[in-house]
């Protein structure tokens, strides 16, 4: 049992340009590269790229989101009947990843025989991944590792390996687009009692959650609007989330733009 690949999905960006690409291309492991560009010369650059590589490509023919991209990939991986006791690695396309990354998981692997680890993320603000999240969805960052349990763990998707035997009844929900797509995995992973274990190697994430173009905020704000409709569709105290959430994302994005017209954008 060990990692055999790594999944990740690229959006309007030359390959060459992802440090987990080029971070994982000397590692033990086959790269699946999901292309979700909509730009002729990214996908001809990346599909010629990636198979100089002698890596896997993957084309959405257009920007079909995460999940949908993931779920190709691990269908991919499923319809060349690989060993459902083998893992994948799912991978952003701006985390600086450890030359020894592969080699750690796959150590720990063999001790501890878990299905799904997640590594240490840092930003620039600290511990990004793992993280807590409450019963009711409410996600937050942590301080130190010792206030996480099986109860609250949370986590992102980059650097998350996960042993394929969880999909073979199990796919990333296609009602998502972007934002809390690893949440919604993470949720319905702890709702499964399914075991995590989290690695003390780190991850450094270039977090994109801030633009200085103002079309493509409100854009992302578009895209959070829904995936968060649909992540906070679970009750009331669900509901009351996900608003308080999105307040603060429309709060800080007239703070940061000084433009109140998002209010009606978003209607």
């Amino acid at each position: 049992m060990f990692i055999k690949y790594g999944i990740l999905v690229i959006y309007n960006k030359k390959i060459s340009e992802s440090r987990s690409y080029r971070s994982l291309l000397s590692q033990d492991l086959t790269l699946l590269v999901v292309d979700n560009s909509t730009e002729r010369q990214f996908v001809d650059f990346n599909q010629s790229t990636v198979k100089q590589n002698h890596q896997i490509y993957i084309t959405m023919e257009g920007n079909k989101g995460l999940p949908k991209a993931y779920n190709k990939a691990i269908d991919w991986i499923f319809s060349h009947k690989e060993d459902p006791n083998n893992y994948v690695v799912l991978l952003d396309d701006d985390t600086n990843i450890p030359s020894d990354f592969v080699k750690k998981m796959n150590e720990e692997i063999k001790k501890s025989l878990k299905q799904i680890y997640l590594p240490v993320v840092k930003d620039s603000l600290g511990i990004l991944s793992p993280s807590k999240m409450s019963k009711h969805g409410y996600c937050h960052r942590i301080q130190e590792l010792q206030e996480l349990t099986p109860q609250n763990i949370c986590g992102i998707n980059s650097g998350m390996v996960i042993q394929l035997s969880i999909f073979n009844n199990y796919r990333y929900d296609p009602r998502m687009f972007l934002d809390y797509v690893d949440h919604s995995f993470m949720r319905d992973m702890r709702n499964k009692n399914i075991k995590i274990q989290v690695v003390d190697t780190v991850l450094e994430q270039s977090f994109s959650a801030v633009t200085d173009s103002k079309s493509s905020a409100r854009n992302r704000l578009r895209i959070l609007k829904k995936d968060l409709n649909c992540f906070y569709d679970q009750g009331f105290i669900s509901r009351i989330i996900y608003h308080y959430v999105m307040i603060r994302r429309i709060f800080r994005h007239i703070v940061y733009y000084k433009d109140i017209s998002i209010l009606w954008a978003l209607k």
